[in-house]
């Protein structure tokens, strides 16, 4: 006697699990959380959890547990090394295409926020005779 699979609905739950993580997704949240008037509760105890936390002791259980498991450490340091290499690479060819096309990157520093805004304007200043 042969015995066949039951095709249950698994196709059904895969759909429900992807509503359930679309609908916690964090913008979901946080509109919900504004749409309620909740706003100035949960900013509140956010404001208050970080006040009672003691930032010494924070750092002293993070060191005891990289004392305990120094390959998170590791690995931890590897990441940063990788994701550093990677946007320097990518700054690097980023210029590098720039200046393949002529372009001549342009830093400017807003004055309202302080931060470097790089703009990229066609041959200004490429083989520009004077």
């Amino acid at each position: 006697m042969a015995t066949r699979k039951k095709t249950g609905d698994g196709g059904g739950a895969r759909t429900l699990r992807n509503v359930v993580t679309t609908a916690a997704a964090t913008e979901t949240i946080i509109d919900i959380v504004s749409r309620l008037g909740l706003v100035d509760m949960v900013v509140g105890r956010l404001k208050s959890k970080i006040e009672e936390t003691d930032v010494d002791d924070l750092f002293d259980e993070v060191a005891d547990y990289l004392k305990r498991n120094p390959e998170v450490l590791v690995v931890s340091l590897g990441a940063v090394t990788v994701a550093t290499g990677m946007l320097v690479w990518l700054n690097s060819r980023r210029e590098s295409d720039a200046s393949e096309r002529g372009e001549v990157s342009i830093a400017r520093v807003s004055s309202s926020t302080g931060r470097v805004r790089r703009t990229a304007a066609a041959g200004a200043g490429v083989g520009a005779d004077d």
